[in-house]
């Protein structure tokens, strides 16, 4: 009868063994259901963000681009514009027949009759003698005024597009 008493007790043993091993099983896996759907929440969250995201920084891009794209339209305009108002000025420098006038000169210029003769200085008003310069300055003064309205025109327009970036 002791060894039944015995065994009936580790029977007993055995059962409450096996049944906290189950409990502890199911107890840990419904823990890790519950933090499997936790964790796919906030990847689902993370993901709706980061998409949002994505989507805010196309649209940045795009609206820069149309931006850039509206400056460089308008640089490209206006540099046509001024290629054709000056085209007749640009036409009489190429002949020659472009000449420009220094009214401050205190140098003695050559006359219609090609002696020489003085002018005095008109001190910078417009109504005085002046003496016209030669085709070459005048040709050379007339593409670097161009040239530099061309490079203001250019540095506007980089200007502009980084005023565009920074919006």
């Amino acid at each position: 009868m002791l060894y039944l008493s015995l065994l009936k007790y580790v029977a007993m043993l055995g059962l409450l063994v096996a049944v906290g091993l189950w409990q502890r099983h199911d107890g840990a896996l419904s823990e890790r259901v519950v933090w499997e759907t936790r964790l796919a929440e906030e990847n689902a969250n993370a993901a709706k963000s980061i998409q949002v995201a994505e989507e805010s920084a196309r649209q940045k891009e795009h609206d820069s681009a149309q931006r850039i794209q509206s400056i460089s339209a308008d640089y490209q305009r206006k540099l046509a514009n001024e290629k054709t108002k000056y085209k007749s000025v640009d036409v009489a420098v190429a002949n020659n027949d472009f000449r420009l006038l220094d009214r401050g000169a205190t140098a003695v210029c050559p006359n219609n009759g090609g002696t020489a003769e003085a002018t005095p200085s008109a001190g910078g008003s417009n109504d005085g003698p002046a003496c016209k310069l030669s085709a070459n300055t005048s040709r050379a003064l007339w593409f670097f005024a161009t040239n530099a309205d061309d490079v203001a025109e250019q540095l506007a327009a980089c200007q502009a597009i980084v005023e565009a970036d920074r919006k």
